[in-house]
């Protein structure tokens, strides 16, 4: 369950990130994912972001036996939650 949050709550940031662009409320910080936009627009960035979510995420569940793996994996679940709530406040 702690795997599924954490990739709903990154690829979430990449939704409301893309949909606060879209708005006007935000800009990409993030000059990678900046590049990207201008590319392939916030389409881009949403796929992007499903991908780079869902590789890190894999990434932590295969080491998920080692206590570094499965802290790591908390500790940015938390981090990602805390942004969805912000994104909330933020699109509300």
């Amino acid at each position: 369950m702690l795997y599924i949050a954490l990739f709903l709550f990154s690829f979430f940031d990449g939704i409301a990130t893309a949909t606060e662009i879209s708005l006007g409320l935000a800009t990409e910080a993030n000059p990678v994912m900046l590049a990207v936009i201008n590319v392939s627009g916030l389409i881009g960035l949403v796929l992007s972001k499903f991908v780079i979510s869902l590789a890190g995420v894999a990434v932590l569940y295969r080491y998920r036996d080692r206590n570094s793996a499965h802290y790591g994996a908390i500790v940015l679940a938390v981090i990602f939650g805390l942004l969805s709530g912000y994104h909330v406040w933020i699109l509300s």
